[in-house]
């Protein structure tokens, strides 16, 4: 603040007069006697409270504190209060008064907008708030929020925002809905008073009510509007102004215009917003007997910004959240007392009305929203629950408010509140409306994430209270022990008196205009004159109009920079071409005339001015072939045709929908009197498709999703949504959204072409949103690249392929061989590269890929966020598996795979893979993974990041400790192959560093970033089997190396381009390293490996198959990596945990291997886990010299033999997915099944569920035994089922293996008693069948009854087995399938493994027993089967006790039946006859 001492030469009025010449009252003060400075360093102790006796005095007190304190409170409403109070038996304070009153202003609550009206006596149907609701109410398509926070939300468009990312704190694109939000309010009264600092906070409050939408959001523009009287220049006065004079406190027309302006401009700029869009206008005149002008002028101040799609909602917290006040301070401002300027406290009304005006302070304003921009760049995890602007009413009105719309009370703690006027009492500071300030809430899980952002961008904060359960406001004041504020809600925001207001319409009586008079010259003279005609360059080169680098146009056009632009326009993201437009329409005037048409004068010259953007609802635009005068264009709704060359248009909508949420259109040169139009409707799906044969005069409908349905496929229309005609043939039409449909027949039906996950001849990825004809050749833009097709869509060819722009996430190689790569892809799936080519496996946004080091056939690969897991057994050549997401992480969510093929992803807790389904094993940490490592010597380390968080398990997941905090988020951990006490880290952003930490990551005492240059640092690799342990480093440059002998690092090029570099992997087989980039592919190098003069390495377990019974022919190939021979190797076989060892002895030369073998194991049923070790006193390194190999192994099965799974031993094998590693029993369960649809009536079966629904997104393979057929002839395999399934989505069907690895699907849907269906995923044009192998039960079929199928066609295999394959979208669940009597019949050959002429069965005919008799038979099975080879009886391990057992056959009618005996290997059959 300046001070003016005056020597006191003058009079007082005199002294005064000259201050007023001299200051500038809002800031500066006028001292008569330097004693009166020391005023300026006083410090006032805390005021107290004052409470207003309404129990004793009554309304009569209410309404002399309503005028002592200002509260304008109508006498209905003073009523009010005094009821409230009476009832609450107490009297109110001056705060709650004051906070009422603000709550329940016409500023907050719109009174008299809401009130309802009487007019001419005719009751109104809507109040003013009501009809301006009603426009959104009648047209709110793609509205996203309005009239509930502090801007409106609309729909925008999709691009990629450029921030840094939560992560890695690397600037980058974030591809995602950018909506669209706007704002734009008035400022007049302040402005009239004090123009810079009126204008300056009117723009700054309303940029704060832009970054306060939903959840966090980002100011983007601004525009600013004045409209004043006469400027009355001087030396420059004007024909038709003349001065009236003015009220005093209110500056002149010419002051409002030379100040305002530079304060709107000034807090823009500082702020760093600029302001590219706004009015100037100037009016008075006489009219109807009144003088009508603005010496209260109107100042108007508005923008738009863009909001996070998650982020548009403002949900209800809960109790607990702590309450913050983020930005400045409490000053005495805005209450009406006098010291809201540097004056001393007076009591005129010159006094109050100074005392109102805030002051501007656009830096804090700045850092509050860097902020909330951390905030909500951190996606799912911003700490935001809930933001409030702080304005009019200060925190008295914006605490209570957040908590209100929260869904909470709150507790506020007075003094926690910053103040930079301790003297202010307890209304003072609750009620002040100093600026630059917001109010959030902020659960305590997310505080000390909040707190961090908030210490880094140096924005004050402070936490002022917490929300509660009871519905009330409380404000506590420790300094004088009592409770300004402790209020119900209800009270404060109850059902106070609505307005009522009557009112006749006024006639106005206008004289017709006559231009008879008038001089044309000094017409024109006088309206070039005109400030609202004149050049505006004043006011518009005063402002930055070039911040955030997206401005496309400003208010300057052409190369002479006019100030003529009819509207401002942005770019939506620095990496799109669709833009963001803004313009206005004033009219006020002529609303002295005719206020409707004001109205619709105003809107007309928005829209006519928005006009010359191309904004984006002008979806299409095409010339008539032949005519380029003669062009089409649409809008969302309409069709407009010029035959001018677009001079003028006229709207030619006839027989097209009278709405639509988007339309294209298309034109042919074989037709050029043809229109055709797409409609998409307004939930986004097929409308219609229509033609026009008369240059666009009329339309017929072709086709409309009445009659053909929808064949969209997505509701994206927004954004992909394309239409193309052949040039040479009207009746060949293409429409795409997210694939591309095709007709043949002019439109009248349509079949998908392609299918935008199945890679075959004419695939063109997902998401059309271009299809185009030239020259007979049809180009599709897709969000995969841009494809042509010259044989009628038949097949299309990438037109992008080779141009190495491909954005990979991660990368997995695998440890073998270098040939094996699996890739995560921006836009464009999980790729994987196996016999020298990429094939696309997943969809999705590919992000992180895990190869099993123990089988590298087995790639896995995530979409974002980790929703879907895909894995494939086949090198990537296709997905088998899916397994849906436990719960949402982070856009690249971490995956990782241990050395014992254990699969684990960071998502809030750490899970592992256990079978198709996650477990979490570890506590939940609240936010998301960003990074997850596993020490590839012992499984047991793992470490994973949150942030810049970085924790430690050493118990395999299931407990973590906290290792510590870094000044940035963690990209990467690395641990060294060869001592696990050596940790190297990396962290984000420029400043980030290499680590590196010797005692396991407890500490980190080893800055390893020496001359890196200042650019983010992604990923870190260590290199194995190397003395000086080569480090590479990828960044956002390209790669670098270090090793302990050089002690620096070097740039690593070796011919890589200058790209950003996402992940590394090193292959020591192959001796490369390989980088996958962001934006130029996947890149290989040679790296400088090390000769070892002892070296051991495991290469691969040799010889295991799944078995039934003992496993032999098992070997260990081992490789001598170094130069000298090894002639003694320990090998070390942990099998189902116990250890077991022996020596290998033998001479092993330099670079040859040898296969070691390794004893019989005996396993039992069900998963079995191998894990073997190399062991030698010379070895050089440890991480070579293991294996872990999982299998199934089975017991036999006998021919002939039922499994009707009564017996408790009647148990078969359950393998979910790949494998379930963590100990469950499987899926599949045996017992009785009750189920409404499927019910085994008591006796035993298999299956999904035995008593409701199956689980969604299953995958399970119910095993049978293994059979010899050997000695069988004729085999069939017979099973008795039952199954209800989603038809199409969830199958049912058999494979079998004689290998026991390899697994084929058993017949076809053309076998009699077989499967249902032959559906395909291709075959269904990409709409189902998903998880259909083409031969598969489907559907409902709830009768259990036998199925069969020939085995003859498979020959006599000694080892075949069968399973059952279940397999379940992520959908629709119903009953699934049950499954008994399970056999393989068949003839069996004889043998002579006991003496057959030893047994004897008599009597034989029988009328009922049946007896056996043998000397040598002890132990055996049987099974008896009528004439039909039906099995009616059948009994295992049966004994002979005393050489004899008898079959009683009582219960079965006459006939013939035959004894099949099975005992030792050797088979006897016998005829039995009963009578």
């Amino acid at each position: 603040m300046d001070t003016y001492l005056i020597p006191k030469i003058l009079s007082d009025q005199q002294l005064a007069a000259v201050g007023e010449l001299l200051s500038d009252r809002m800031v500066e003060a006028v001292l008569s006697d330097l004693s009166q400075a020391e005023a300026l360093f006083s410090h006032e102790e805390p005021s107290p409270l004052t409470l207003v006796d309404v129990i004793g005095g009554g309304a009569d007190a209410l309404r002399l504190a309503n005028v002592n304190l200002g509260l304008a409170l109508a006498d209905d409403e003073i009523d009010y209060l005094v009821n409230s109070f009476k009832d609450l038996e107490r009297n109110p304070s001056d705060t709650e008064l004051m906070m009422f009153a603000q709550a329940n202003s016409e500023h907050c609550r719109h009174k008299i907008f809401n009130a309802s009206w009487t007019i001419d006596e005719v009751n109104q149907e809507h109040s003013l708030f009501g009809m301006i609701r009603n426009t959104n109410a009648l047209n709110g398509d793609n509205v996203l929020s309005a009239y509930s926070d502090n801007a409106a939300v609309v729909v925008g468009s999709e691009g990629g925002r450029f921030y840094p990312n939560p992560v890695t704190r690397e600037y980058s694109y974030s591809h995602e809905p950018v909506h669209l939000l706007m704002k734009v309010e008035t400022h007049n009264h302040p402005t009239a008073i004090a123009p810079y600092s009126g204008a300056g906070t009117g723009s700054g409050g309303e940029i704060r009510d832009e970054g306060a939408v939903g959840r966090g959001s980002k100011p983007k523009v601004g525009l600013v509007g004045f409209t004043v009287s006469n400027l009355q220049i001087p030396k420059f006065i004007q024909p038709w102004e003349t001065d009236y004079g003015k009220p005093d406190r209110i500056v002149s027309a010419l002051d409002i215009m030379i100040e305002g302006p530079i304060g709107g401009a000034a807090f823009n700029n500082e702020f760093g917003r600029p302001n590219i869009c706004g009015y100037f206008r100037t009016f008075e005149m006489d009219f109807a007997g009144d003088r009508r002008g603005y010496h209260k002028p109107i100042m108007i101040a508005g923008g738009y910004g863009n909001i996070r799609e998650d982020h548009v909602d403002k949900p209800e917290f809960e109790a607990g959240a702590q309450l913050i006040v983020l930005g400045g301070p409490a000053m005495l401002i805005g209450l009406g007392g006098g010291a809201a300027s540097s004056m001393t406290t007076g009591t005129s009304s010159a006094d109050l009305d100074f005392a109102s005006v805030q002051r501007q302070n656009p830096e804090i304003e700045r850092r509050c929203q860097e902020v909330i921009d951390s905030c909500w760049q951190l996606g799912n995890t911003n700490p935001i629950a809930f933001i409030h602007d702080v304005g009019a009413g200060g925190l008295s009105n914006a605490l209570p408010e957040l908590v209100k719309d929260g869904g909470t009370g709150g507790r506020f703690d007075l003094r926690a509140i910053p103040n930079d006027e301790p003297g202010m009492s307890p209304v003072e500071i609750w009620c002040n409306e100093a600026q630059e300030r917001y109010v959030l809430a902020v659960m305590p899980s997310d505080l000390d994430r909040f707190v961090t952002i908030c210490e880094r961008e140096r924005c004050p904060y402070s936490i002022v209270g917490e929300a509660t359960e009871a519905k009330n406001i409380m404000v506590v004041d420790d300094h004088f022990d009592n409770k300004p504020v402790d209020l119900p809600m209800s009270v404060l925001f109850g059902k106070t008196p609505k307005m009522h207001r009557n009112a006749t319409k006024l006639q106005q009586t206008c004289d017709e205009f006559s231009g008879h008079d008038i001089d044309i010259s000094e017409a024109v003279s006088r309206v070039l004159r005109h400030p609202s005609v004149a050049s505006k360059s004043f006011l518009i080169t005063i402002g930055d109009r070039t911040v955030s680098g997206m401005v496309a146009r400003d208010q300057m056009v052409g190369p002479w920079q006019v100030p003529v632009a009819d509207c401002a326009v942005t770019t939506v993201t620095y990496d799109s071409n669709a833009g963001e437009a803004m313009a206005m329409g004033e009219r006020t005037p002529l609303a002295l005339v005719n206020g409707p048409a004001s109205g619709r004068m105003a809107i007309g010259e928005a829209l006519t001015n928005i006009c010359a953007a191309r904004i984006n609802n002008i979806k299409d635009i095409k010339l008539k072939p032949g005519n380029p005068n003669i062009i089409y264009a649409v809008t969302t709704n309409s069709f407009y045709a010029s035959n001018t060359g677009g001079s003028s248009f006229a709207s030619l909508d006839f027989g097209l929908p009278a709405s639509s949420s988007r339309l294209v259109l298309d034109v042919t040169p074989a037709n050029p009197n043809a229109v055709f139009v797409l409609s998409a409707d307004n939930s986004n799906l097929f409308q219609g498709l229509y033609k026009s044969v008369n240059s666009g005069s009329s339309f017929t409908a072709l086709s409309t999703k009445s009659t053909i349905g929808n064949i969209f496929g997505s509701t994206q229309t927004w954004y992909d949504m394309a239409l193309a005609v052949s040039d040479t043939n009207e009746n060949e039409i293409y429409t795409g959204v997210l694939d591309i449909n095709k007709s043949t027949n002019g439109g009248s039906s349509f079949s998908k072409i392609n299918t935008w996950f199945i890679r075959d001849a004419s695939y063109t990825h997902a998401d059309i949103h271009l299809l185009r004809f030239f020259n007979g050749t049809l180009f599709a833009g897709t969000d995969g690249g841009f494809f042509k097709s010259t044989d009628n869509g038949n097949s299309f060819s990438d037109l992008t392929t080779g141009m190495e722009i491909s954005q990979f996430y991660r990368i997995s190689v695998s440890k073998k061989t270098s040939g094996k790569i699996a890739g995560g892809l921006q836009d464009n799936g999980g790729f994987g590269f196996a016999n020298n080519q990429w094939i696309n496996y997943h969809g999705g946004d590919g992000m992180d890929a895990a190869i099993d080091p123990n089988n590298d056939n087995l790639y896995y690969g995530f979409m974002q966020r980790g929703e879907t897991l895909f894995i494939s057994s086949d090198s990537g050549q296709g997905s088998n598996i899916t397994v849906s997401a436990p719960e949402s992480g982070a856009w690249v969510t971490p995956l990782a795979i241990n050395s014992e093929s254990e699969v684990y992803a960071g998502y809030n807790s750490l899970y592992t893979l256990c079978g198709t389904k996650w477990e979490s094993i570890s506590p939940s940490f609240d936010s998301s993974a960003n990074v997850l490592e596993i020490d590839d010597n012992n499984p047991d380390i793992i470490f994973v990041a949150f942030g810049n968080i970085l924790w430690k398990s050493i118990d395999r997941g299931i407990s973590f400790s906290e290792i510590g905090s870094f000044s940035s988020d963690i990209t990467s951990v690395e641990i060294n192959h060869n001592n696990s006490d050596v940790i190297y880290l990396t962290t984000s952003g420029i400043n980030g560093k290499v680590l590196r930490s010797n005692d396991g990551g407890l500490t980190f005492p080893d800055d390893l970033t020496k001359s890196l240059p200042k650019v983010t640092k992604n990923i870190i690799k260590h290199q194995d089997l190397h003395s000086q342990n080569p480090l590479y480093l990828g960044t956002n440059i390209g790669v670098y190396r270090y090793d302990d002998s050089a002690g620096n690092w070097e740039l690593f090029d070796n011919n890589l381009p200058n790209v950003p570099i996402a992940d590394l992997e090193i292959n020591l087989v192959d001796g490369n390293i390989t980088a996958g980039t962001y934006g130029r592919g996947v890149w290989r190098s040679v790296i400088q490996t090390e000769s070892v003069s002892n070296e051991i390495a495991f290469e691969s377990i040799e010889g295991l198959t799944p078995s039934c019974g003992n496993i032999s022919g098992l070997q260990a190939k081992v490789k001598n990596v170094g130069s000298n021979p090894v002639n003694n190797i320990n090998i070390e076989y942990v099998f189902n945990g116990i250890s077991n060892n022996f020596n290998w002895t033998g001479t092993l030369v330099s670079g040859t291997s040898a296969l070691i073998d390794i004893p019989t194991l005996t396993p039992t049923t069900g998963l079995q886990k191998l894990k073997v070790i190399l062991n030698s006193a010379t070895d050089t390194y440890i991480s070579n010299n293991s294996a872990t190999k999982y299998f199934s192994s089975n017991s036999p099965g006998t021919a002939n033999n039922i499994n009707d799974f009564e017996d408790v031993n009647d148990e078969l094998l359950v393998i979910d997915g790949l494998g379930d590693l963590c100990g469950n029993s499987g899926y599949w369960e045996k017992g009785i099944a009750t189920g409404l649809i499927l019910n085994s009536s008591g006796n035993n079966v298999y299956a999904t569920n035995l008593a409701g629904e199956y689980a969604p997104d299953t995958k399970s393979f119910l095993i049978s035994p293994c059979y010899d057929l050997s000695q069988t002839t004729n085999p069939v395999l017979k099973f008795d089922m039952a199954y209800d399934l989603e038809e199409n989505w969830d199958v049912f069907y058999v494979e079998y293996s004689t290998d026991g690895s390899n697994w084929n699907v058993l017949g076809t849907s053309n076998d009699t008693n077989w499967y249902n269906s032959d559906r395909t995923l291709a075959s269904s044009g990409g709409s189902d069948c998903y998880n259909c192998p083409g031969a598969q039960w489907t559907g409902t079929n709830s009768n259990l009854k036998e199925y069969s199928h020939e085995l003859s066609s498979i020959g006599n295999p000694t080892n075949i087995t069968f399973r059952f394959v279940f397999h379940s979208d992520p959908a629709v669940e119903q009953e699934g399938v049950i499954i008994d009597n399970l056999i393989v019949e068949g003839t069996t050959l004889s043998s002579e493994s006991f003496d057959k002429t030893d047994i004897a069965i008599y009597p034989n005919p029988s009328k009922n027993i049946f007896n056996l008799k043998s000397k040598t038979l002890f132990n055996f099975d049987f099974n008896v089967t009528d004439i039909t080879g039906k099995i009616v009886m059948q009994k295992r391990n049966v004994e002979i006790q005393g050489s004899q057992y008898q079959i009683d056959m009582t219960a079965f009618t006459s006939g013939i039946y035959f004894l099949n005996i099975r005992s030792n290997g050797g088979t006897l059959s016998k005829k039995l006859v009963l009578n």
